[in-house]
């Protein structure tokens, strides 16, 4: 999967996101990325707030949309 127009988002975001997409809970996206639940959480509000959306249902569908998704 790749996020392919939006250069605002981080390549750490993509890594989170690319977990999210796959089902991943936050905190097995923590210990995948040995990073704290914490950090993880606070990747996952900012992809919600720059694409407009309101939960990781939503934040995969809205990719989808917008052709994000390889």
């Amino acid at each position: 999967m790749l996020w392919k127009r939006t250069s605002s988002i981080t390549a750490r975001q993509l890594q989170v996101f690319v977990l999210v997409a796959k089902g991943y809970k936050s905190i097995e996206i923590a210990e995948t990325l040995q990073l704290s639940k914490h950090t993880v959480d606070n990747h996952r509000k900012n992809m919600l707030k720059k694409s407009g959306t309101s939960n990781s249902m939503e934040l995969v569908l809205w990719a989808k949309r917008n052709g994000l998704l390889g």
